[in-house]
Order: structure tokens, then sequence, then C-alpha cells
């Protein structure tokens, strides 16, 4: 297998005065190179942000209707733009506009362009965008200024993340890792050896809990890469599961095959009763407590022909976290989907339903498995609308029978109001760090 590597210094991002709005703490120095985010470790996340104005989200790329920055949050919940560390010291105030954002365990991948941006785009680094890495352990940039087409950004394991790219040009499939305070790039193979398309880095590859990555175009191209770059083809289709092993098979009497910890397609030695996909759409892994070996799923069934969706207990029954039992510990029967009345759940690991009479908000403490009416909805003629907002309030919009539009925003913690307030920045992305 050919394999090449490189290393590329720590120095960051030349920001041009001649920029579209330039602003810096010294103008005579904002050519220079740009090498940290300026008071790293006074922050508590990084993400993208701007000034209150409407706007709206989707899973891989943001709009709003003013400019997009780098943000910091800081221990107190302050919000503010972010400025950098030059060569020299000084501090320098960004000039460009964010345009991309992709956040992996250990760094973040950022895009910045010399026009104003009105979308943020996920997973992918472009090559008319200045581009570096953060690393979130220390706070320092890593210049992805060479020779290249555009990054299309793969799952990260143990501090390596996988690229599909055409770097100095050569197309193919990378490594990523931060060695030494230098960017190590390693090339895995080129497109001519195997013939693996970039975008199918972004859209088509996870990675077990073993650093094996999976790689699925189609039938003929279908690659193991292990976490030391050797190659394998394999003869199926595999999926993550919740235990963070593949297995060639969505569901439980069908599974034959696993991926062993060396990147192996061997016999399943052990096949879980009930299966669970870690992407899949209908199951949702909320909340995971590596003291107890516990996680809670939010997920669909059918029970005597009836869909249901419900709270599963996952309980792992050894030290390694791959063999488990899993339990309901509460369920609802689905509301009609022809109406808008949705469920909703957060990060807290926290369900919001409407009852199945338009009368009742309903909060399902995931962890308890306890349900909680918050919110009697009256004389309720018809639901209008139910969404998640920006700020991550729900907020259920409904029409009573006097033709009286009532909004009603209820936050994480299961409050409610008929009014909102708008903190002073938009948080579009935030990163935890420090």
């Amino acid at each position: 297998m050919k394999k090449i590597q490189f290393f590329i210094f720590c120095i960051g991002i030349v920001f041009l005065s001649s920029c579209a709005n330039p602003a810096s703490e010294n103008s005579e120095s904002s050519n220079a190179k740009l090498t940290a985010i300026h008071n790293f470790s006074s922050y508590k996340g990084i993400g993208v942000g701007t000034p209150n104005v409407s706007g709206n989200s989707s899973a891989r790329t943001i709009y709003s209707d003013d400019d997009l920055k780098l943000i910091g949050q800081k221990g107190d919940g302050s919000i503010e733009v972010i400025t950098f560390d030059d060569e020299s010291g000084a501090e320098q105030k960004q000039t460009y506009h964010l345009s991309c954002y992709t956040n992996r365990n250990s760094f973040i991948f950022m895009g910045f362009s010399d026009y104003k941006t009105t979308r943020i785009e996920s997973d992918a680094l472009y090559n008319h965008t200045i581009n570096y890495i953060l690393d979130k352990k220390t706070g320092k940039l890593y210049s992805l200024d060479f020779n290249s087409s555009m990054f299309d950004i793969g799952p990260e394991f143990d501090g390596k993340i996988i690229i599909g790219a055409t770097i100095n040009n050569i197309e193919g499939m990378y490594f990523f890792s931060i060695q030494d305070n230098l960017l190590k790039i390693e090339l895995i193979a080129d497109y001519e050896t195997i013939p693996v398309n970039s975008y199918s880095i972004r859209l088509y590859t996870q990675v077990d809990r073993y650093g094996n990555f999976f790689t699925n175009e189609n039938e003929m191209r279908r690659y193991i890469i292990t976490k030391s770059g050797r190659i394998k083809n394999v003869p199926y289709d595999f999926n993550l599961c919740v235990n963070g092993i593949f297995y060639n098979a969505y569901d439980s009497d069908h599974i034959t095959h696993w991926i062993d910890e060396n990147g192996e397609c061997v016999t399943a030695t052990y096949i879980p009763t009930y299966y669970f996909q870690m992407m899949d759409d209908s199951s949702y892994l909320l909340n995971t407590s590596s003291k107890d070996l516990i996680s809670y799923i939010w997920g669909s069934y059918e029970y005597e022909s009836e869909e249901m969706l419900a709270i599963g207990k996952l309980t792992f029954t050894d030290d390694t976290k791959s063999r488990y039992n899993y339990e309901i510990v509460a369920s609802k029967p689905y509301i009609y989907k022809n109406t808008p009345v949705s469920y909703f759940f957060n990060k807290t690991g926290r369900v919001i339903y409407i009852s199945e009479d338009l009368s009742v908000v309903t909060f399902l403490d995931v962890m308890k498995g306890d349900y909680t009416d918050i919110l009697s909805l009256n004389n309720v003629l018809r639901v209008k609308n139910t969404e998640t907002d920006k700020y991550e309030n729900v907020v259920i919009s409904y029409v009573d029978n006097d033709l009286n539009t009532i909004n009603y925003y209820i936050d994480k913690d299961g409050n409610y109001s008929t009014s909102f307030k708008e903190p002073e920045y938009i948080i579009k992305y935030i990163t935890p760090i420090n």
C-alpha cells in the first residue's frame, strides 16, 4: 500500500487587510499569521453565532440573515466574538466571515470566506475558503492553506480523523492527526488504488469502538480501514450498533458476521436480542452513564399491531460494553401522523408531547420514566404548529374556540410561558471545551 505522510507547522491563517469589513486590534498587523484563539482557557464552549436576527437551522446547513462569527461562551454563560493571537502575540479580531464549521471529538474544522456568508456548511471545507483546524485541547490553530480541493470530513477515532480530499494533486483518503504540535497528514490510499469518492468519506463512513472505519459507497466498494491504515474489502453492508460494533444486518434475526478488533470480518459470537443501529433516525441514544453501564434509547416498535414510541433502557452486562439487556421503561402510542402534533426531545433526554385529545402537554423524564402533565391547553380548536426553535424551546401554537392564536414556549426543564425574551446572540452551534 502506498503511504505518504508529512507535517505542517502550526502557523494559523493569514487574514488580509483588504478583506471586507477589516477589523484588527492593530491594523498594521492585520496580515499577521494567526496561531491560536486568544484567551482560550477562559471559554467553556466555542461555536457559531450572530447578533440576534431571524434565522433557522437544519442538520447540515444553517442560515442567518446576518453575518456569522466564531463565538465563545464563558463560564458565566456570556457570549462574545472570539479573537485570535498572531505570531507576535498581538490580538487580532475576526476579519473574514465564518462559512464552514465541523465539530469532532478532538478538533473543530473551520472555513472562512472574504465575502459575507449567510449559511454555514458542515462536514466539508472548500478550496475557496481559508481553512484550518482548531485543537480543542490547546486552542492552537493549524492552517490547511496548501494545494488542495475541498475536504470531506469523516469520523474521528482517538485523535485521528479520516478525510477525503485532493492534496497536492493526489486524490484519496487521508488520516489527519496532531502530534508534537504538528499537523500530521497520512495518505491511506489514492483513488487509483482504492476508488472511493471523497464524498463517501463524508456521507457513508462510520467508525467502530476499535477504530475500524467502514465506508460503503456501493456493493463493489465496501472497505474496512483499520486505525493503522490497512484496507480490506468486505462482502457485507455493515451497520454500527449501539455497542459500537459493526454487524452485517439491521436486525438480530439476520446477523451472521461482525468486524472484530483487528478489522476482520468474522462469524458473530454474540448477537444482541434487541438490535439498535447507532445512526438510525428512529432510534436515538439519549443518555449514557459509563459508571452504571446504562444507556437510554428513544425509538419506535410494534406491540400488538399498534405502533408505539418507547424509552428503552440498555444495561450493559460486561465491562467492555459489548453485551446488553434491553427493557422498556416508558411507552406511549403514536399520535396520528396526519396531525401537526409531534413528540420533541432535547439534549437532556426529556420528551415533550401533546395528548391525543389536544388538552394536555406532558413532560417525560427519560431517566426516571416519569410522566408529568405540565400544561393544560384550554378550548383548543386545532393545533396550528409545533416546532423546536433555535434556542431549544418547544413552541406550541394553537387556535382556540374564539379563533385566537396562542403560543407557549417550553424550555428544556419543562418551564413554560406565553412570551420569550431572545438573548443578545443567536447561537447556531456550541461545542463544549475545557
